[in-house]
């Protein structure tokens, strides 16, 4: 379970049949917790923006959860080729289109997926980044994403 998950799942209550699921939309999460509970949840604290539409919150991480990945995953990936070749490309800037390849990373991470795909769109995010001299703020970070699970991931992270 990736650090980013047990830190929305934290903020959940107890409550028979509340889940938080990876969203098939823009989002990275979502949650029927409005649904079955009255109790208000401080998403923001937990480093989350949070929508409502209905009876479900659809939530995405803030900045700082691109750097906390990273951490985590330095230590956990041996080879980091990807990271080290995407880095002349990070202006430093995270703009829209680098927070949402950062997502669809986590939600690989999470749910598993097509690593080459991923690892075309980072490249093809790269070569824009390049080109425009911004953004890429999440690139390294989407290219270690990319790097473990090139080598399998793993099982023990917890």
């Amino acid at each position: 379970m990736t650090l980013i998950r047990r830190a929305a799942l934290s903020c959940l209550p107890k409550v028979r049949g509340i889940f938080l699921r990876c969203d098939r939309g823009s989002a990275l999460y979502v949650t029927n917790a409005p649904a079955l509970t009255d109790k208000a949840i401080d998403w923001a604290a937990a480093g989350f923006s949070a929508r409502g539409d209905g009876k479900l919150i659809f939530l995405m991480p803030e900045e700082n959860w691109i750097h906390a990945i990273g951490l985590w995953l330095t230590d956990r990936t041996a080879f980091q080729r990807l990271r080290s070749s995407f880095m002349n490309a990070d202006f430093g800037e995270v703009l829209e289109e680098d927070m949402a390849l950062f997502v669809e990373g986590v939600k690989l991470l999470d749910m598993g997926g097509d690593t080459d795909a991923y690892e075309k769109r980072i490249r093809q995010r790269a070569a824009v980044c390049l080109r425009e001299k911004r953004g890429g703020g999440a690139i390294t970070v989407c290219g270690l994403i990319a790097d473990f699970l090139n080598e399998g991931g793993k099982t023990d992270e917890d």
